[in-house]
Order: C-alpha cells, then sequence, then structure tokens
C-alpha cells in the first residue's frame, strides 16, 4: 500500500545529495548533453552497483555484502534523482520558468513534433 511518508522520506533524501552537489560545485550551468553525460555516468554507476549486488547473491556471499551493495545501490539511484533535478533547476534558470507541467511529446499535433531546442552552450 502507498504511504505518502515514505515517498516525503526518500524526497529529503534527494534534496540532502542536492545540498551536497551544491557545497561541493555550486550552481552548474552546464548545456544539455554535458548534463545527460553526467546522468548517464551516474545511471552506470546504479548498473556497476546492482550488477555487484547481484554477483553477491549468486556467489552467496554474506547478508552483509548483499547489504552493501544494496546501500551503494540506493545511494546511487539517489544520484541519479539528485543529478536530474540539477538539471532541471538549470533548464528553469535558462527559461525562467519553474512550471511543473508536462511539455508535449513529439509527434503529439500539440506543438511537440519538433525536436526540442537545447539549451546554450
Amino acid at each position: 500500500m502507498y504511504r505518502v511518508d515514505e515517498t516525503v522520506a526518500v524526497l529529503n533524501e534527494i534534496l540532502a545529495e542536492r545540498s551536497e552537489q551544491l557545497a561541493l560545485w555550486g550552481e552548474q550551468g552546464h548545456d544539455d548533453l554535458r548534463w545527460h553525460a553526467i546522468l548517464t555516468e551516474e545511471v552506470g554507476e546504479v548498473a556497476k552497483e546492482l550488477c555487484g549486488f547481484f554477483e553477491s547473491v549468486q556467489s552467496g556471499r554474506s547478508t552483509v555484502a548483499v547489504s552493501l551493495h544494496l546501500a551503494r545501490l540506493k545511494r546511487e539511484l539517489i544520484q541519479v534523482a539528485a543529478v536530474a533535478v540539477a538539471w532541471i533547476e538549470n533548464l528553469n534558470r535558462l527559461t525562467g520558468s519553474s512550471s511543473t507541467g508536462r511539455a508535449p511529446e513529439c509527434g503529439s499535433g500539440d506543438g511537440g513534433s519538433s525536436p526540442p531546442t537545447p539549451t546554450a552552450i
């Protein structure tokens, strides 16, 4: 059953990670290609931890090793989410918007049939 308190707890973890990123690197203003590269690198870290988790389970390693991989997997997923938030923040700064509305889908006939314009480099 869905519990909003679980969602709030996860969002708080993402916010804490986002705060750590700001403390380390300050406000970032990358172009979309760079943001994509950063996010993809983080997703790669998720894949790496997922592989480690499955290797631990399949090789019968201790529950401590399995738990360690799960904790690392969670940490990487939080980093993915925080990078996505940073990218959205950057887009909002560039467009002067903080709208939470959905963008039209490509080919939907509602103005989204042409590719989006990338942000300035």
